[in-house]
């Protein structure tokens, strides 16, 4: 029974740190959609408020696909490995 218990506990566990998570995004993307918003419909908008939207915008996709640094991160270590030349010279790299 302490197995069982255990495990409900991770999973709730599971369940609270998505949720955390998904808060985090529903509250960026409202920032964002209120910049957006007053872009479009009034007048005052700056381009710091712009700035600032793109640099949120960014923060969200981060937390929802994660997995960018480490993919950036292998792509330089490759650009540096090749000391820059390209993959495949005369064609497109896949």
């Amino acid at each position: 029974m302490a197995v069982a218990n255990a495990s409900a506990l991770k999973q709730d566990q599971g369940i609270q740190s998505s949720q955390a998570a998904l808060c985090r995004v529903c509250r960026t993307t409202v920032a964002v959609k209120w910049i957006g918003n007053v872009g479009s419909h009034e007048d005052r908008l700056q381009i710091p408020d712009v700035l600032d939207g793109v640099e949120i915008l960014d923060f969200t996709l981060e937390l929802v696909y994660g997995n960018r640094r480490d993919e950036l991160k292998k792509k330089a270590a490759a650009i540096i490995a090749r000391q820059g030349i390209p993959e495949n010279i005369g064609g497109f790299s896949t």
